[in-house]
């Protein structure tokens, strides 16, 4: 019965509803803030691309999430919300067929809920990454266009016939976009699936497997739109204007060692547990079951600490936050691929799944009622001092005076809000 309840393909689909609902009102409530004020001047399109034409030689070379952040800001804000849930439910779902839908086959509704949790319980900076329209543009749409690009790269289902038809026509072009789309993202999300993909195709290639000219191609692609990413001219600019031309005066060698010292202390202090699960589920499935899946576990795992340990060559980030969001992304779906599938016959083994169970259900049930909370409070307040922005501004056009900015009734106390004071990278 309990098997059948977990493989039910209906509930399956309503978790995923319950998921969207959920985000849906989450995203409802959270109003515009920060960065998001600044597009409410775009009135089209046009004027959308023409400021991110300025950012990339100016100030952001993140062209595809800057654009994405805009029209998020810009648009009708019922729509948003829901166009938002429906990225936060695909990014789990792309997790989902990246991890336990290739290696059980049928629906695991369990599996999908933990995941679900899991995800939420450590997304860096939930606030800013998935309800605060820049980060959401930036790194939860980010982070969606790079899984569906490693999930169609990886298909065996995909793109399968050499036919000429407008169907491979249109799958090959979609595919190709969706390449270059994603070397565009985000410098270090991105770079992690070009270390992804170049292992894929290097296991291919240690198979002897046929050679397929479309990811070879798509390969290619995604490499030249990394390229146009970390190539800006922005890049030096928004560096120079941040922290002054004596940043490069210190050695890259000093630079790089001082960045890797503070990555390894936001890891000890944030990360800990997640690093002690990676190790003891790797270590459990090489004593156990020695199988593709530990490789493929292991390679996830790489591209995940890849694209954190990178940032200790940046000029800021080292101390987590969002630019912390596609590693850890990367690192969950390598915890899927490592943990082991379906009840086992021992009665320890069977005793150690249900217990990691229990650990996320509760430390689930101890944290997001209090960060929905706190999100709920933090965007009310926001809201209230907009209003009150809004009264003395009718009322300036009157009688002269100035606007006075009040402090926000209530603080933020959780990474849930779209509170910036909780970020290292700004």
């Amino acid at each position: 019965m309990v098997q059948k309840l977990n493989k039910n393909r209906y509930l399956f689909w309503g978790f995923q509803t319950l998921t969207f609902i959920i985000m849906f009102v989450w995203n409802l409530m959270t109003p515009l803030y920060a960065d998001d004020l600044e597009p409410s001047k775009y009135q089209n399109l046009g004027m959308i691309l023409q400021q991110t034409k300025l950012d990339y030689f100016g100030w952001n070379g993140r062209i595809v999430g800057q654009t994405l952040f805009r029209i998020l800001s810009v648009g009708d804000h019922q729509v948003v919300a829901m166009l938002n849930a429906l990225a936060f439910v695909a990014l789990v779902w792309l997790m989902y067929l990246l991890s336990l839908k290739r290696k059980g086959g049928q629906h695991n509704n369990l599996g999908y809920i933990i995941l679900v949790l899991t995800t939420t319980l450590l997304i860096p900076d939930f606030g800013q990454t998935v309800l605060w329209k820049a980060g959401a543009g930036n790194y939860l749409w980010i982070g969606v266009l790079n899984l569906l690009f490693i999930y169609l790269f990886t298909s065996k289902t995909f793109l399968t016939t050499r036919k000429l038809s407008l169907t491979t026509f249109l799958q090959t072009l979609f595919f190709y976009s969706v390449a270059l789309l994603a070397g565009i993202g985000n410098e270090n999300t991105s770079g992690g699936t070009l270390i992804l993909v170049l292992i894929y195709l290097g296991v291919l290639f240690c198979q002897k497997a046929p050679f397929v000219l479309n990811r070879s191609l798509a390969v290619v692609i995604n490499l030249i739109g990394y390229l146009i990413l970390v190539l800006s001219p922005a890049a030096k600019i928004r560096t120079l204007a941040t922290f002054g031309k004596e940043y490069y005066d210190v050695p890259v060698i000093v630079r790089a060692l001082k960045g890797l010292l503070k990555i390894n202390e936001t890891v000890m202090t944030t990360y800990l547990p997640l690093l002690a699960a990676l190790v003891l589920l790797a270590l459990l499935r090489y004593n156990t079951k020695k199988d593709r899946y530990l490789f493929a576990g292991l390679a996830w795992t790489l591209a995940g600490g890849a694209i954190i340990y990178a940032l200790a060559l940046s000029p800021m980030g080292q101390e987590g936050g969002r630019s912390f969001f596609g590693g850890i992304i990367y690192l969950i779906i390598g915890l899927f691929l490592l943990a082991p599938t379906g009840i086992q016959n021992t009665s320890s083994r069977r005793f150690a799944k249900q217990l990691c169970i229990t650990v996320i259900l509760m430390w689930s049930f101890l944290t997001l009622p209090a960060g929905f909370y706190d999100s709920f409070k933090s965007s009310q307040a926001i809201n209230e001092r907009y209003e009150k922005i809004k009264s003395q501004a009718k009322q300036a056009r009157t009688n002269g005076k100035a606007i006075a900015v009040s402090s926000l009734t209530y603080e933020p106390m959780t990474k849930y809000s779209v509170n910036l004071s909780f970020d290292g990278y700004h």
